[in-house]
Parts: structure tokens; sequence; C-alpha cells
């Protein structure tokens, strides 16, 4: 009879330790899907502040649309709000291609940000940066581009 019980007793603590290792198990998937869910939306500008620092992570950036490739709507260029920031976004992952009514319109991507193949690193910009002041920052769009994921407009602010 006790063999019984402590065999009995050797089962229910085994099943409960299992059961605990499968809700660590669940607790875990969840937080990760929480903090991918959470990532901070950034703007073009902050983008462009951030330098390297964001290179090769996936980010979600908002901006305003002010051009759509009009061939093959691949690509657009989203800006800040300071005029000269730009960046380019490439259609991949579940965008088709990006459609032109888009112009105008603040969408938030979600995509990966790389460096343009053959571009300086960013300590190579900040030389070129302080050689022709007038141009700082105009040309980030062409040095960096997202590999856009995803996308959905941002629902005009009503006044």
């Amino acid at each position: 009879m006790k063999k019984i019980i402590i065999l009995g007793l050797i089962v229910l603590f085994w099943s409960c330790n299992q059961q605990t290792q499968q809700q660590n198990t669940e607790s875990n998937l969840n937080t990760e899907e929480t903090t991918e869910l959470t990532k901070a939306v950034i703007t073009v500008d902050d983008l462009i502040a951030s330098n390297d620092s964001l290179l090769d992570q996936t980010i979600i950036v908002e901006g305003l649309v002010t051009h759509v490739c009009k061939h093959s709507g691949k690509r657009l260029h989203l800006n800040g709000a300071i005029e000269d920031h730009k960046v380019r976004v490439e259609a991949m992952g579940d965008i088709d291609h990006f459609e032109r009514a888009l112009e105008g319109s603040t969408i938030l991507v979600t995509g990966v940000l790389k460096r343009s193949e053959g571009m300086p690193s960013d300590s190579e910009h900040k030389e070129h940066e302080s050689e022709h002041s007038a141009d700082a920052g105009s040309k980030y769009y062409q040095m960096f581009f997202i590999e856009g994921l995803s996308f959905e407009e941002v629902p005009a602010k009503s006044l």
C-alpha cells in the first residue's frame, strides 16, 4: 500500500511540474508577442537622428508619403516634419506595391532599416555633412532605406 501511495505522489509531482513548465513556456511566448506589438512608432525625423543605431532592426516608422514610384509602385518616399528628412521605402514582405493614391497620406510602415549598397558609414556621412553643411540631412533617404514588410494608412486627425 505504501508503494502505491509513494508511486501516486511521484506521478502527481511529475504532472504538476509538467504543467508549470508549459505555463512558463506560454508566458514567455505571450511576452515576446506583446513586446513585438508594443514596439514604439518613430517618426522619420527620429529615424534620421538615430543614425546607425537602428540598422538591420525591424522598426515602425510614421511619415508623410510624398512620392510613389509611378512605374512599378514598389517604392515610396516618406517625409518627416523637416522637409529635407526623407527615407525611401521598398515594397517587400506582405506589400505587393504602393498605390499612387497614398501620396499626401500619413502611413505607418513596419520594416527593416537597411543601408544602401556602396554608401558611406555614419562617421563618413558626418564628415561629408560638415564639409557640405547646406546638404546636411537631405541625402539621408539615399543612404538608408526601409525594406517595407507591411503598412497601414493613418486616419486623418479631425480638428
